[in-house]
């Protein structure tokens, strides 16, 4: 990380915090490292990554979402938005032969909206979960036939 400080005399220097503020560079890695700010930071990361593409005939939605099960989901329409959303419990280990020195894997919840285009056909909506993505069929429909609400199943 490199910073530029202009002195008195109009010269610029640039300074490399890792080296020349050693005690910077300390303090911002305790503060980065305390527990308070460990949640956060983990829910921030847990939130799933989305592509979205189209054909002439429907729209796609895949979320990578690996360590679910497809009943961990729940995806509802309501008249143009599209909620998905998920909440997994960390399992607790109760084997006393093992003790962890950092445990990482938490899975939490989370929560996605997408606004839906006019022209997306609801009721046809599909998804399925398989080697970790989610995959939405969004079918493409005549504007004029919209409903305005439900629940999708995963299969």
């Amino acid at each position: 990380m490199k910073c530029h400080s202009a002195f008195a005399n109009g010269h610029k220097k640039p300074y490399n915090f890792k080296f020349e503020w050693p005690e910077f560079s300390q303090a911002m890695s305790t503060v980065l490292n305390e527990p308070w700010l460990e949640e956060p930071l983990r829910n921030f990361r847990s939130t799933p990554a989305v592509n979205v593409s189209e054909t002439d005939e429907a729209y796609f939605l895949e979320m990578a979402a690996p360590g679910y099960e497809k009943e961990d989901f729940k995806i509802d329409v309501d008249g143009h938005s599209l909620k998905i959303s998920s909440k997994k419990a960390q399992e607790n280990d109760t084997n006393d032969s093992k003790r962890y020195t950092k445990r990482e894997f938490k899975y939490s919840h989370f929560e996605r909206s997408f606004k839906l285009p006019k022209e997306a056909h609801k009721e046809h909506i599909t998804a399925k979960y398989h080697n970790g993505i989610l995959t939405l069929h969004i079918p493409k429909q005549d504007i004029r036939n919209n409903t305005t609400s439900q629940t999708i199943h995963v299969e």
